[in-house]
């Protein structure tokens, strides 16, 4: 059941990936949001190497951005990362360069444009989707501005909002989610926005050429940066020897004799 470990009942580390490395080969397997979360635990450590990016605590997943040219509608980026006041990055995860999204590109290149407005408008944003009217989603909402109050960006009073939005909230809920503030900090272009691809080697996914401004850290470096890292050395040897299997082209998803499928770690 558990990948290739010779004692069934103690899954490995080594499972978990071979597993992950095995389904991405099937038809309909989708690898990124399965593997989402060990790039997560790394990728604080990788912005500081690659770009001397110190990274708040904590990163958010699945960062929601409002389409501003479809009403109502909004694209989400993998995660989002903010590195004190100056920088903040919207990172996107891709694991098969065959998949595009281009309106996300489009979206992204506007906002980290030197004419773009900063994260101000995209938090604004976020405050207005909080006041939805299905209890369940605005909740969610009220925990991402938790996350957003960690990292300084809004402010609002912490015992009422979450009082009533989790015990009574037929009382004023909507009034108390447009009454959250956003930090002052945050206006003009602070912190100024970066687009960053992580993907499995470096190509131009958007077909823009020289005028793409999104950095890019393809999975070998990614891997060479977690392998030399301190700390739990078998999730990280064996996450690292992953990664440098998905990094090469010619082990891209559908394309190995499944007969073969094992990460050499020597």
């Amino acid at each position: 059941m558990f990948g290739d470990s010779k004692n069934s009942e103690s899954p490995t580390i080594e499972d978990i990936f071979g597993l992950l490395d095995k389904w991405r080969h099937l038809p309909a397997y989708r690898l990124e949001p399965r593997a989402d979360i060990y790039f997560a635990l790394y990728l604080p450590e990788v912005l500081l190497k690659r770009f001397g990016s110190e990274i708040k605590k904590p990163l958010i997943p699945e960062f929601p951005i409002k389409d501003k040219e479809a009403s109502g509608n909004f694209k989400r980026v993998d995660y989002f990362a903010l590195s004190g006041k100056e920088n903040a990055y919207l990172v996107k995860l891709k694991t098969d360069l065959a998949s595009k999204d281009e309106e996300r590109e489009k979206l992204l290149a506007h906002l980290v444009d030197e004419n773009g407005k900063g994260l101000k408008p995209l938090v604004k944003d976020i405050i207005t989707l909080a006041c939805n009217k299905n209890r369940q989603i605005r909740n969610k909402y009220v925990h991402l501005l938790f996350h957003l109050r960690t990292l300084d960006l809004v402010s609002f009073n912490e015992e009422e909002l979450y009082g009533i939005a989790f015990q009574n909230p037929s009382r004023g809920i909507y009034d108390i989610l447009k009454n959250v503030k956003l930090a002052s900090w945050i206006c003009g272009h602070r912190p100024r926005l970066e687009a960053l691809n992580i993907q499995p080697w470096h190509r131009k996914v958007d077909g823009t050429g020289g005028k793409d401004k999104t950095k890019v850290v393809d999975f070998r470096e990614f891997a060479e940066i977690v392998e030399s890292g301190s700390g739990y050395q078998e999730m990280r040897q064996s996450f690292a020897c992953y990664l440098k299997k998905w990094a090469a082209e010619a082990e891209k998803a559908g394309s190995l004799d499944p007969r073969t499928l094992h990460c050499d770690r020597s």
